[in-house]
């Protein structure tokens, strides 16, 4: 029975080791946000005024492409009336290419219009979603912050010959603390 007990320890231990529990993704706060929930999986940050940064990391699939999920994205929020401003390229702090999408939103039945901002990034092994969303009188004070944010952040699941990534090979890493 020790023999067993001991072989269970080892396994969970391994499991643990083995990068299960490692982050996938190294997002450092801007100035004026608090972390209010955060594990290696997703992230939740809240300014004072209400403003919401949030990133969060989903498994990529075969023939998921930036292009693929980033018209997924698109058609999804517009079936939910959010209206489409602009979309810019960008580039994360360790090179992997991103789409930048600025939505306006006004939810029913209400007369206060929001901001949406979605930054996609898609790796061979992942889907990186950074969102900031608020009250659209302070879109231009928030987003202003964000191409720092997104020079910062660090994403994992680019093999060496990605064709999604253009390149690279992020590892996994621990977040700065």
């Amino acid at each position: 029975m020790a023999m067993r007990s001991r072989l269970a320890m080892a396994l969970v231990i391994g499991a643990l080791g083995s990068g299960c529990s490692s982050r996938l993704y190294d997002l450092q706060p801007p100035p004026g946000f608090a972390t209010v929930e955060d594990d290696w999986r997703s992230t939740r940050l809240k300014a004072a005024d209400n403003v919401g940064m949030s990133m969060s990391v989903f498994d990529n699939v075969k023939g998921g492409s930036l292009r693929f999920w980033g018209a997924d994205l698109q058609n999804k929020l517009k079936s939910r009336d959010y209206a489409l401003v602009e979309t810019k390229s960008t580039v994360s702090g360790d090179g992997v290419v991103g789409t930048r999408f600025d939505f306006d939103y006004t939810p029913p039945g209400s007369e206060a219009s929001k901001f949406l901002v979605v930054v996609l990034f898609v790796t061979d092994d992942y889907r990186f979603v950074l969102q900031l969303a608020g009250r659209k009188e302070l879109r231009v004070q928030y987003a202003a912050s964000l191409p720092a944010t997104v020079a910062d952040l660090r994403l994992s699941g680019c093999g060496r010959q990605s064709s999604l990534c253009e390149g690279g090979d992020p590892k996994r890493r621990a977040a700065k603390r």
